[in-house]
């Protein structure tokens, strides 16, 4: 192929890979309601990370500057040292500090040697900018902090 007068080789594994990508974005529901030419600048902008077993990722406390999106491997998610959660294959994180302009609110640690898509923060915001109030709706509803007590009874069922 040519492009602007250079000589380019684009691999069928090139191809198959990127097809991959564009068909896990537009399964997380951060991308979905993207355009086709959204989701081509979106591929186009991430970047490859490797990261080694028990590498750290991200630090809680550190400033958001990237949203991640595993393509390979495993990923613990720390909270003050704690294992809360592990995530693999597809699987996404960063997107809440991004959103919210806040700090990390948990490690990230490779629990296997990992390779990981890596947007850009302001990249992210630029594409999910239309919808950011949707999103940072939906990731509130996700928060896991809820108590029994924070709950208010609207009705019982089976009574009149």
């Amino acid at each position: 192929a040519k492009l602007h007068g250079i000589s380019t080789t684009v691999t069928v594994e090139e191809i198959l890979r990127l097809n991959e990508i564009k068909t896990a974005l537009t399964e997380i529901f951060l991308f979905k309601s993207l355009s086709k030419h959204q989701v081509e600048r979106v591929v186009n902008e991430l970047t490859t990370k490797n990261y080694e077993r028990d590498e750290m990722i991200v630090h809680q406390g550190d400033d958001s500057k990237h949203f991640f999106l595993i393509q390979s491997g495993t990923v613990e998610i720390l909270v003050d040292g704690s294992v809360k959660r592990t995530l693999g294959k597809w699987d996404y994180f960063g997107e809440r500090g991004l959103l919210f302009s806040e700090r990390r609110s948990a490690s990230c640690r490779a629990k296997a040697n990992t390779t990981c898509l890596v947007l850009e923060k302001d990249v992210f915001l630029e594409i999910v900018g239309s919808f950011k109030t949707a999103l940072m709706h939906r990731i509130k509803l996700q928060d896991d902090q809820i108590k029994m007590t924070d709950l208010v009874t609207q009705a019982i069922v089976g009574e009149g």
